[in-house]
């Protein structure tokens, strides 16, 4: 993870520094749902368990082609966890709940093919992103499964969206993802938690 990692962050930097293209920046902020599939060796599926949390985002924007970019992106979101029907003690018909929030640290590098028209343009994004987890360190009760998820992990995510024309100012952006991990969030004898991610977004970039 580590060395895949590490060759990301030199492909990014040469593109930096290599390019002679214009470059955009911007900012993105919205909200994602997280379902998380927990599956207990003792107690079978658990089913998926949803929760909303919030997420901002700082881009930056390399044109090749007019219809085709390379996006560089650092992103702060949420991801939500919670039991609600399951008991320590072994007994789910007495349950004890736990809800908190996990927030990550993701460094994305996304793939955007643009369809312009007339005063706005429809685009398409693929590509990886590596998340590291931030917060939180340790949840009571709990700490034995969440200080060993993955960290960092990587997915990918898959997204569309426009972006509108704002006079001389810069466009814009509506934009929607999913996004999937490549691994599960962890993995043992005794659980697997398996997540995906929708997210909302909005934004503006310069020209």
């Amino acid at each position: 993870m580590k060395k895949t990692l590490l060759i990301f962050c030199c492909f990014c930097f040469l593109l930096l520094a290599q390019s002679s293209f214009a470059v955009s920046f911007g900012v993105k902020l919205g909200f994602n749902t997280t379902s998380q599939d927990f599956t207990f060796s003792q107690f079978g599926d658990l089913g998926k368990l949803n929760k909303t949390g919030a997420e901002f985002a700082f881009f930056l924007e390399f044109p090749l082609v007019s219809t085709f970019s390379f996006t560089t992106e650092i992103r702060y979101l949420q991801k939500g966890e919670q039991f609600d029907y399951f008991s320590w003690a072994g007994n789910v018909t007495n349950p004890s709940g736990i809800s908190t929030r996990l927030s990550y640290l993701s460094f994305l590098a996304l793939a955007k093919l643009k369809i312009p028209l007339s005063g706005f343009n429809l685009y398409g994004l693929i590509g990886p992103r590596f998340d590291f987890k931030v917060g939180p360190k340790e949840l009571v009760g709990f700490e034995i499964y969440t200080n060993n998820y993955q960290s960092p992990i990587a997915g990918s995510i898959i997204g569309a969206g426009m972006e509108f024309k704002l006079g001389g100012v810069g466009w814009f952006l509506v934009e929607g993802y999913y996004g999937f991990d490549w691994k599960k969030l962890y993995d043992s004898a005794d659980l697997v938690i398996d997540t995906q991610t929708v997210g909302f977004l909005v934004g503006i970039r310069t020209p």
